[in-house]
């Protein structure tokens, strides 16, 4: 009986690519978790749940992950979704568009005090998010015109007619 030899390297070289790979599947498990993690993490002191928020935040973060891997990696941006910054952001959109649900779902005028207040909030957090996308690095993002952002709008044309109307009152 002959035994069989393979050459050190040729071996060493199969159990690295092997490692490399299930290291691979492993991070992107790593991340799947993170990204469950996340979503429970905004859940977390919310009453209501809008089917139509959730959807957005979950088709925002799998597009961002799609299209901006890069920008995801680094640990301060905005779109790492791994970044309490971002949680807590995440968090203050999905309660913003909440409140706006329930505003229009109740029949609150865009006159009435609370209206102006919400949009007071709404109009902060947009100049809030504006500014952390202009004062970080990554902000150098290129589309092309067939790469549009395409996500979910998890406004109704009464919500957004609400916050037209509330808005011009502000305005003025």
């Amino acid at each position: 009986m002959v035994a069989e030899q393979i050459e050190k390297r040729d071996i060493t070289h199969t159990i690295m690519f092997k490692k490399k790979q299930l290291l691979a599947e492993q991070e992107k498990i790593q991340q799947t978790i993170d990204q469950l993690n996340h979503m429970f993490a905004i859940l977390e002191n919310q009453q209501k749940v809008y089917t139509s928020i959730f959807c957005f935040i979950i088709h925002s973060i799998l597009w961002e992950e799609e299209n901006l891997d890069e920008l995801n990696q680094i640990e301060n941006s905005i779109y790492n979704f791994r970044s309490n910054e971002r949680l807590d952001l995440d968090k203050e959109y999905f309660s913003v568009f909440t409140k706006l649900k329930s505003l229009v779902i109740e029949n609150v005028s865009p006159q009435s005090n609370e209206a102006q207040l919400f949009i007071k909030d709404f109009v902060a957090l947009n100049r809030k998010t504006l500014l952390k996308i202009k004062n970080s690095k990554d902000n150098v993002i290129n589309f092309n015109k067939k790469d549009q952002i395409n996500i979910l709008d998890p406004l109704t044309e009464k919500e957004k007619l609400f916050i037209k109307e509330a808005f011009a009152l502000i305005s003025n």
